[in-house]
């Protein structure tokens, strides 16, 4: 039985089928299988994308081999077994490190398909001479100067790529090569039109000039063709890029061209022998002087293509709509401020792309493009979507639509962002129903402790100096109240409290859209205390909701001198611009690891596939977090405002002045503009009223049965409910499994049941008094107290009873824990043995955990590894901030993975499938946090070692995940460094984590001991 291909990992390998075409791309090899030299029928053998230096002679025995593909590897000389295949057909070099070919490579005449683009070739290599049947010839991309005149003797070539080499001239006797069909010489030193092309009567397909305009400051540019361009009757495909073109010979309509591209010239108006062309069906302009379109342009009546970016249009002229072929038009970077009403008239439109023009307005006519399958209009000045926008037939994928970098209001951003079927669903809502405006938006406010933050919120409300606070009325968590400014716009107004521990709710509450204040004592302020003061909010919205807008304020300004007012307000500000610089750079930095990272990835792309879509999802999605990082810095006001609130109130007026200004702006804050179904108020109307039930929240199912009531479907609820959070009313969270299905429609009740239960003073609390425990004996309420503040585990009916001011009938105390396990700040663990009910069942709060790393821990994990085991380790490198609560959100979740937990503050070891596992939590100074995971076994029990490992990261990634702006990588330790307990052991990059070990890997060798010593494959890529 043949098998048509075949790959290592396939077990049907085991009976030697008759493989005609093996597989064996991209496996990260460093040697060729042994198991290939067995295939001893095999005609297409494909090695691309590995590390290999050298081929085994024993492949000499593949003597039916016709087709073999070595690109991207490491070969800096043709390996002699090559020279040996006597029916080679195609050889595929590419990508390799290449400089020369032996002599004998002239025997292997049976060639005709030879690529060596990408090499280190400084000279044409002679031995290509004598492969008199080639067909093929590809030799971009190495550094080439001259061809030589005996190229002739290729008689049999029809195809010759030399892009990307360093020819200034062609010989004339490459117009001898009369079979020629396709020439290309782009991005070469070529100062003219070589004459030998004249005499390529059967060229179709002639690329010239210098890629993306790369050489026109050294003068190696094309600026002009000759007349005896026409003479090429055939050439159907004709690209100058990159020249000096600002007119054409006049024979040149005359040309039978289906494509033409002339990018990257001169040309200030499209010339007329393009025009004369008539069986054009692509035409890219792009990146010349164009300011128009000529009235002629209709005649091109068989233009498909037409690709127009980077010029100066800025109309679309009326005889462009007569173009009824036309299926793609890139006006993308033109300075268009609107588009035709009529430019329904394109019937054939698939793909629209006016992205970075100046519209500020989409004609009706839009929506009677009924082809339109691809629309770009990102990056201009739209603040509303036809009305009919969401009928277009064919757009029906977000992924077609792109509408970034516009002020939109009319569907709101969310909305566009979910795709058409949300524009549709909220355009017919529109159109069913009365419009309402809703100009509330959510205004928070954060500081350290006594730093005035709810004062200033008291000030803001009602204009004058609150009462003075006592400490036991200090903010726990967050208070939450409505302020109207009766200046056109309300404010959600979340006042956050400053103690450490609440820093581990914050993210509970943080979410887009919102304006904050950051507030700093201006009395107590110092220098050295700024980080904590000021810097670590601007960190922490900078990693939770990027591009957000920041006001910082001064408090208690009245009680500090002139002088001393003045210079701590210079201070914060210095380290203000100090710390956004930072920001800047380690987002710059991240980017920088992306691309590279992109560009090992690109390197395993096959020929003419963009890179871009051949990126996995994660590297994909890697590139786009840290590009939207760099783009969506803090707007942090140039200006720290001072506010006294004594018996003088100063500074709060210009304050609330300052607020409304900034939301007025509809870029950012496009909500304080936008149109809203009248449904979606009466949905907010609605969940006011739910309010005054005694309910902590409410359920999806429940949400659903109150959409029908006012007239939403499930898909329609689902945008209202966003609106709502946008606009800080309330909080949902659809992408954290365990809070799904809860909407906290009162987020100030989530706050109270989240304050009970975390608390500095937990201690203080039970021993107080304050929380009554009728069935429990004081002796016992002790014991649980010792019980709480050496092991931070809380009896069950304790937490219940800490609970009981927030509970109801519908929610008792039973149900709030629940909603502690599923925000993820605790985890409940009971022991059946234990006879007293107080104490068989627990919760535990990683939060509170202050405990250092217990000395008994050698017991379960050896300070060194035994010899006859290995240890697999897997880290996350945080840089810059890492989120809080992050690392106890984690211990929370991944409690049902692992048995017999022993936890402290900053680890934890347990068993996972009978594997022990050691988690370390290390801080690298104030900046960087490493998170590892180890495993130890043998190193016949990998695959146990992963799969008790391998989750554990995945879970830690989604909660950063959670975090945009959240700087982070993977990584996998070098085994062999850990067991010589090396310092600084090496670190294989993350890319090893998405490369899984498949059979016929067999080590990988260690950076750190010059690459003498190796590990087993089985401890880099992951086992599945």
């Amino acid at each position: 039985m043949a098998y048509s291909s075949w790959r290592l990992a396939d077990k049907r390998y085991l009976v030697t089928p008759k493989v005609i075409r093996a597989d064996l791309r991209s496996r990260g090899f460093k040697a060729v299988p042994e198991e290939v030299v067995q295939l001893r029928d095999v005609e297409v053998l494909d090695l691309s994308n590995n590390d290999l230096a050298l081929l085994p002679q024993q492949l000499r025995f593949l003597t039916r081999l016709k087709e073999l593909r070595l690109a991207s590897n490491k070969l800096h000389v043709l390996p002699s077994v090559v020279l040996t295949f006597e029916r080679l057909v195609g050889l595929h070099l590419y990508q390799n490190e290449l400089s020369s070919l032996p002599e004998r490579f002239g025997l292997l005449t049976t060639i005709r398909v030879l690529d060596l683009r990408g090499n280190r070739f400084t000279a044409f290599p002679s031995a290509i001479l004598s492969l008199t049947q080639l067909k093929e010839l590809n030799i971009s991309q190495n550094k080439i100067a001259v061809v030589p005149d005996n190229i002739e003797k290729l008689w049999q070539l029809t195809d010759l790529l030399m892009d990307h080499n360093q020819l200034s001239f062609l010989p004339e006797t490459l117009g001898n090569l009369s079979q020629l069909r396709e020439l290309r010489v782009q991005g070469n030193p070529l100062a003219c039109v070589p004459e030998c092309i004249k005499k390529l009567k059967r060229l179709q397909t002639l690329f010239l000039g210098n890629f993306l305009g790369l050489g026109q400051e050294d003068g190696y540019t094309i600026s002009e063709l000759p007349e005896d361009v026409a003479k090429l009757n055939l050439l159907t495909v004709m690209t100058v890029r990159g020249g000096l073109l600002t007119s054409l010979p006049d024979t040149f309509g005359t040309l039978r061209l289906k494509e033409l591209d002339f990018s990257f010239n001169l040309f200030a108006v499209v010339p007329k022998q393009v025009i004369e062309v008539s069986t054009l069906e692509k035409l890219n302009l792009c990146y010349n002087r164009l300011t128009s379109l000529p009235d002629d342009v209709y005649k091109m009546q068989k233009l498909k293509t037409m690709i127009l970016y980077g010029n100066e249009i800025k109309e679309l002229p009326p005889p462009v709509l007569r173009l009824s072929r036309l299926v793609m038009l890139n006006l993308d970077h033109n300075q268009l401020t609107t588009l035709p009403d009529d430019i329904g008239k394109l019937e054939s439109l698939e793909y629209l792309l006016v992205s970075g023009n100046n519209m500020d307005f989409l004609p009706e006519g839009l929506c009677n493009l009924k082809s339109l399958f691809h629309l770009n209009i990102s990056d201009n000045n739209v603040e509303v979507l036809p009305a009919d926008f969401g009928k277009l037939p064919r757009l029906k994928s977000a992924r077609h639509l792109h509408t970034r970098g516009n002020p939109l209001v009319q569907p709101p951003r969310r909305v566009c962002d979910s795709g058409m079927a949300a524009i549709k669903s909220y355009q017919e809502q529109l159109q069913r129903a009365e419009v309402v405006r809703t100009p509330r938006i959510k205004l928070c406010v954060f500081g350290d402790s006594l730093a005035g933050k709810t004062s200033l919120v008291y000030g803001l409300m009602h204009g004058k100096p609150p009462r003075a606070a006592s400490q036991t009325s200090r903010t726990r968590v967050t208070k939450i109240n409505t302020w109207d400014t009766k200046m056109g716009v309300e404010f959600e107004v979340y006042d956050f409290g400053g103690n450490q521990l609440y820093n581990l709710l914050y993210q509970h509450f943080l979410t887009d859209g919102a304006v904050n204040v950051v507030t700093v004592n201006m009395q107590s302020y110092n220098p050295s205390r700024f980080y904590s003061a000021v810097g670590y909010w601007l960190d922490l919205l900078n990693a939770r909701s990027p591009g957000s807008t920041v006001l910082l304020v001064g408090t208690h300004a009245d009680k500090c001198k002139p002088e001393k007012l003045r210079d701590r307000c210079g201070d914060v500000q210095a380290q203000v611009e100090v710390l956004q610089r930072r920001q800047l750079q380690e987002a710059q930095a991240q980017d920088e690891r992306v691309d590279i990272l992109v560009d090992k990835t690109g390197k395993q792309s096959k020929p003419g596939i963009k890179m871009k879509d051949i990126l996995p999802d994660w590297v994909r999605e890697r590139r786009d977090r840290a590009k939207a990082l760099l783009e969506n810095r803090l707007e942090i006001h140039p200006t720290l405002m001072t506010v006294s609130l004594g018996k003088n109130i100063q500074g709060i007026t210009e304050l609330r002045n300052e607020l409304v200004t900034k939301v007025s702006d509809i870029a950012k804050f496009p909500v304080m503009r936008r149109l809203v179904p009248q449904t979606w108020s009466d949905l907010h109307k609605v969940l006011q009223d739910e309010r005054r039930k005694p309910r902590v929240w409410l359920t999806w199912r429940e949400c659903l049965r109150l959409g029908q009531r006012v007239g939403l479907n499930i898909e329609k609820l689902r945008l209202a409910l966003d609106h709502l959070q946008l606009t800080g009313t309330l909080l949902r969270f659809p992408h954290v499994p365990s809070l799904a299905d809860y909407v906290f429609h009162d987020p100030g009740r989530l706050a109270n049941v989240l304050r009970e239960a975390l608390t500095p003073s937990m201690e203080s609390v039970l021993k107080e008094g304050k929380v009554r425990f009728p069935d429990v004996r004081w002796n016992d309420l002790t014991d649980a107290i010792s019980v709480f503040r050496d092991m931070n585990f809380l009896s069950t009916k304790l937490l219940e009873g800490l609970l009981q001011p927030c509970s109801s009938e519908v929610h008792d105390g039973k149900a709030l824990v629940s909603l502690l396990e599923a925000c993820e700040l605790c985890f409940g663990v009971k022991d059946d043995s234990v006879q007293e009910a107080l104490f068989a069942s627990c919760h535990y709060f990683p939060g509170y955990q202050q405990a250092s790393q217990p000395a008994d821990l050698i017991d379960i994990w050896a300070e060194e590894l035994p010899n006859h085991q290995e240890q697999l380790q897997l880290g996350c490198q945080i840089r810059g901030f890492c989120p809080p609560g992050l690392f106890e959100r984690w211990s929370t979740r991944v409690n049902r993975l692992v048995q017999e937990r022993r936890d402290w503050k900053d680890g934890m070891v347990a068993y996972r499938g009978g594997v022990p596992v050691l988690v370390e939590r290390a801080q690298d100074g104030v900046a960087n946090v490493e998170i590892v995971l180890s495993a130890r076994g043998q190193i016949k029990e990998a695959f146990r070692m992963w799969n008790a490992t391998l989750p554990l990261l995945t879970h830690l990634l989604e909660l950063l995940d959670e975090w945009p702006g959240a700087l982070y990588s993977t990584y996998v330790t070098c085994a062999h460094c850990l067991k010589q307990r090396l310092e600084n052991p090496y670190r294989y990059p993350e890319e090893n984590l998405h490369q899984p070990y498949v059979v016929g890997m067999t080590s990988v060798r260690c950076p750190r001991s010059m690459y003498k010593e190796s590990v087993s494959a089985m401890l880099v890529h992951p086992q599945l």
